[in-house]
């Protein structure tokens, strides 16, 4: 048989194994997507029964029995304080409930008992779902949060209701708190299931770092309070600000587009994952909307805080470049070119190759101890990285302007780079001791592509390069159209549904007196992300 004859014998063999394996691959996954939901149901079910418990124990109403949700609590206060298993639970008196609110608690009890029997019936019918219902409830919960308003804060603050006198007396007799001056915050038990978190409150809005925590136990009973405070010391209400003239949630959205932008990535790795190995399947070219906020922001002029990060790049001007191709070594004779073209090396100086998995080292040690190091890619021999050690140092203190560096960076840039990149935007700056670091990222149509960087590092004193690191010489991948995405104002209203804002009372430092004054704040609710990585088309929620 000659060889042409047994490759494609092979290749018969070979076909139907892959065929078997892609196969099976996909039915592993199919398996371990049902899975996943199932337990996600479950988890939902469990949370809801956590908060029914906690609603019925707070509200005092009576089980099915007739009997009344009792209450165990510790005798003696202290940080984080545990009930004794020997005490009697104390009963609460249903009638001491206040009448006004009776409607609104039996409203949220039972749309809780109706979100728990939706849940049941969900997961007795999980893994039934078709996938074009699926996808097409997907277009329709995009669609719903799209034309949701943005939160309001008067869903969040109910301060009172369901708590009885009952409850008020005795968490003001063991632990000295005044229950009338907390909420329970709704979401407390999504973080941490059987814990439920009262905010304390100032003119109906929570102080942000003031709470108190209760531990429930299977019973329903409460097993530990623990008490969380920024302040150590006194306080009194009228040091707050009245929370009139606040900016709007509209308002605020306008303050925040600074902190939201297009970015492409290169390979953004996907959440689908092998059931077995957790390696990720596929990376894929997106373009995003990026939120990043880490901090708050004044309710009423709407700057940020000192604290607050920005996520704006150093310089939104692009920096058009001549691109030389990119850089390729294949010989030692290369390499010495190379090294002598950006760190002028000397002729007394000895050349080492060390191979390292895929990389390829050209390293030039001289005799005064300087060493230039030359990094490339062992299969297409591209330059990845430049590095000295031991560079001369000038001996004034002579800075150079930021503008003459960047510059600098730049001009050291252009002949690495692939001829498809035209432009660079510079993302960030990194300053150091006696030296500066440049983080260049490439522009596709003006958009920048964050996951593609290059470093430049300079000597502040002269100019000099002392380290490149990045993938120059590889085109950008075929990235996604800019047409038919969301504008600016649909993706923020997402993400400020998804990130929940509220209006809450801060603690800061007046840098006078270091005395602590309250500040009225829009800030994201425990628990959100202060990075939001969001779909610009689809409006999914990628990260956060």
């Amino acid at each position: 048989m000659n060889w042409d004859g047994s490759c494609e014998k092979d290749k018969s063999i070979l076909k139907p194994r892959k065929e078997f394996t892609e196969k099976l691959e996909a039915l592993l996954l199919e398996e371990a997507r049902k899975i996943k939901r199932k337990q996600q149901v479950k988890n939902r079910i469990s949370r809801n029964m956590q908060f029914a418990t906690a609603l019925a124990l707070v509200i005092g109403i009576t089980t099915s029995t007739g009997k009344l949700v009792q209450l165990k609590v510790a005798s003696n206060p202290s940080e984080h304080l545990t009930a004794p298993a020997s005490r009697e639970a104390t009963p609460y008196n249903r009638e001491a409930v206040e009448q006004p609110n009776q409607l609104t608690r039996e409203r949220k009890i039972n749309e809780t008992v109706a979100t728990i029997q939706t849940d049941q019936n969900l997961h007795k019918n999980s893994g039934r779902v078709s996938k074009p219902a699926q996808s097409q409830l997907e277009v329709e919960v995009k669609q719903n949060v799209q034309q949701q308003p943005l939160h309001s804060n008067d869903q969040n603050r109910s301060v009172q209701d369901g708590v009885t006198q009952k409850m008020k007396e005795d968490v003001k007799k063991l632990y000295n708190v005044d229950l009338s001056h907390f909420r329970l915050n709704p979401r407390s038990s999504e973080k941490s299931e059987g814990h439920f978190v009262f905010e304390r409150t100032v003119n109906g809005i929570p102080v942000w770092g003031e709470s108190l925590t209760l531990s429930l136990l299977e019973n329903g009973s409460i097993g530990g309070v623990k008490w969380e405070t920024i302040d150590d010391n006194a306080y009194q209400e009228s040091y707050f600000p009245e929370p009139t003239g606040t900016l709007s949630l509209e308002e605020l959205k306008h303050k925040l587009k600074e902190y939201v932008r297009l970015v492409y990535f290169e390979a953004y790795a996907t959440t689908k994952r092998s059931p077995f190995s957790q390696s990720v399947l596929e990376k894929t070219p997106v373009l995003t909307y990026q939120f990043h906020f880490n901090g708050s922001i004044d309710a009423f002029s709407g700057k940020p805080n000192e604290q607050t990060q920005m996520l704006a790049a150093d310089s939104v001007s692009p920096f058009f470049i001549q691109s030389g191709g990119g850089l390729s070594i294949r010989t030692e004779k290369e390499a010495r070119v190379v090294m002598n073209t950006f760190f002028e090396t000397r002729e007394d100086g000895d050349l080492q190759i060390i191979s390292e998995s895929n990389l390829n080292q050209y390293r030039w040690v001289e005799k005064n101890g300087r060493i230039v190091t030359v990094q490339t890619d062992r299969e297409t021999g591209r330059v990845i990285g430049l590095e000295v050690n031991g560079s001369y140092s000038n001996s004034d203190n002579h800075v150079l302007a930021s503008h003459s560096l960047s510059k600098k960076a730049v001009s050291v840039l252009e002949p690495l780079v692939a001829p498809e990149i035209k432009e660079v935007q510079l993302e960030r700056t990194i300053q150091k001791e006696h030296q500066t670091e440049f983080c260049f990222v490439p522009l596709h149509h003006g958009i920048p592509v964050i996951d593609r960087t290059f470093f430049i590092t300079l000597n502040n004193q002269t100019g000099d390069l002392l380290a490149i690191r990045g993938d120059f010489a590889r085109a950008l991948v075929a990235l996604p159209s800019q047409q038919q995405i969301l504008s600016i104002d649909d993706a923020l209203t997402i993400i400020m549904n998804h990130t929940q804002f509220e209006l809450m009372y801060s603690w800061t430092h007046d840098s006078g007196n270091k005395e602590k004054n309250p500040l009225l704040v829009y800030r994201q609710r425990a628990g959100s992300s202060s990075r939001v990585t969001m779909d610009a088309k689809t409006g999914e929620i990628l990260h956060d």
